[in-house]
């Protein structure tokens, strides 16, 4: 059996990533701050896979105090095989504008979080585990108009570059994931089409295409873009 964990899961990149994984026959803790979405997203791989577990966990995952409690609960899960952290918040904004105490969110939920629930994982993890970080390009190159979301997505990369040689000798593999603009919600309603970016399902696919690999390769840093290059 393989067990996954993905955070964000009710939407967008983590709700691609769930079905992905789902179809490769994981059960999955599906974590997001939203009770609702996830009981919908939960009953929706329920149905398609019925074998399968799927469980909702909703937890804010800017809170410490919630992030020990969520550990605590999947500790009784026999192993963890696969981890993607993708829970996280865009708030553009320039420097001068940004409203006071969004760099301190976005760092705690796009960066300080995955640095918490991997410690609250550990023990679940194995030789032969894939543990994966939903970064951005941001993380490479800082954005005018979001220096507070560059920031914390260039210390969610960093966090993950340590991560992997920490982790290289005990067999388990972990992935950076830079993705450009992806159509997600918060693009609804635009007069952008969906064909101009990303599609979510496009990371989902990328990510499960690493995960295959054979033990002893990994695939440090995935970056993906629009084809036609960024907007």
């Amino acid at each position: 059996m393989r067990y996954g964990v993905v955070t964000g899961a009710s939407k967008g990149m983590g709700l691609a990533t769930a079905r992905a994984l789902a179809a490769e026959g994981f059960h999955l803790a599906l974590v997001a701050r939203s009770a609702a979405d996830l009981e919908r997203t939960a009953q929706e791989l329920e149905n398609a896979y019925p074998a399968q577990t799927f469980i909702g966990l909703p937890a804010d995952l800017s809170d410490k105090a919630q992030i020990a409690k969520l550990g605590q609960r999947l500790q009784g899960w026999p192993q963890v095989d696969v981890i993607v952290h993708n829970a996280g918040i865009f708030r553009p904004a320039t420097v001068i504008d940004q409203a006071e105490g969004d760099l301190e969110y976005q760092m705690e939920l796009n960066a300080f979080s995955a640095f918490y629930l991997t410690r609250a994982l550990f023990s679940s993890l194995r030789s032969g585990s894939h543990l994966f970080t939903i970064c951005s390009i941001a993380s490479k190159h800082g954005m005018a108009g979001s220096a507070a979301y560059s920031m914390s997505k260039a210390a969610l990369l960093s966090f993950t570059q340590a991560l992997r040689l920490e982790w290289q000798e005990l067999g388990i593999r972990v992935t950076a994931v830079l993705p450009g603009q992806t159509y997600t919600s918060s693009w609804e309603g635009s007069s952008v089409l969906p064909e101009r970016l990303l599609a979510p399902e496009a990371i989902a696919e990328a990510i499960v295409a690493c995960w295959k690999l054979p033990p002893g390769a990994v695939v440090e840093e995935i970056l993906l873009r629009p084809q036609l290059g960024d907007l």
